[in-house]
């Protein structure tokens, strides 16, 4: 794997991340 496959994964995983905390945060308020 190539440092740019890997950066396009990390990033993929923090929005999945982020998209999943603001939904739940959307649902508390």
């Amino acid at each position: 794997m190539t440092r740019k496959q890997k950066e396009k994964l990390n990033c993929s995983r923090q929005t999945k991340r982020t998209t999943r905390k603001q939904k739940k945060k959307l649902n508390l308020s």
